[in-house]
């Protein structure tokens, strides 16, 4: 008995994270005080929902939510409420609303670096702002796979 409870307690330090989402920067994917279960990973792709150290440390959230946009080496360009990767507009079927109202940004991300934004990008403070515009990979804490709270959900 004392064995299974420390094999999942092993687990759970070391490969699974349990979060609330602390804003609705990720609705309408995920919503505020939603529960999520990340599991940690070797390496992070396009698309991935992360939870990460907040890079700016500049309010009550140290752990956020976004989705990863770009990594090492794309070249992103915001114009005209659309986003390029390498060229290429991407499709974004997961965004709460159109974006609106954005500025112009163009970026390389460095390698090993990832840019990041919310689903709800009209009301998400995100790598568009932020003065450090990439996260680096030891800052990601994990992957998003799952809400446990208030619904049981697979996120994608």
């Amino acid at each position: 008995m004392y064995f299974a409870l420390t094999i999942v307690i092993v687990v759970f330090k070391v490969f699974v994270l349990i979060n609330v989402i602390p804003s609705g920067s990720m609705e309408s994917t995920l919503n505020t005080g939603d529960v999520i279960i990340s599991t940690r990973e070797s390496s992070y792709n396009r698309g991935d929902i992360i939870v990460f150290i907040n890079p700016e440390r500049n309010s009550e959230a140290r752990i956020l939510c976004k989705r990863i946009i770009a990594v090492g080496g794309d070249d992103i360009f915001i114009e005209d409420d659309k986003v390029y990767i390498n060229g290429e507009l991407i499709n974004e079927p997961y965004l709460k609303e159109p974006m609106v109202n954005t500025v112009k940004y163009q970026y390389t991300v460095p390698d090993g670096e990832y840019f990041v934004m919310g689903d709800n990008r009209n009301d998400s403070y995100d790598a568009r702002f932020w003065k450090v515009k990439f996260l680096k990979q030891k800052d990601i804490k994990g992957k998003v796979r799952y809400t446990i709270f208030p619904n049981f959900k697979k996120v994608e």
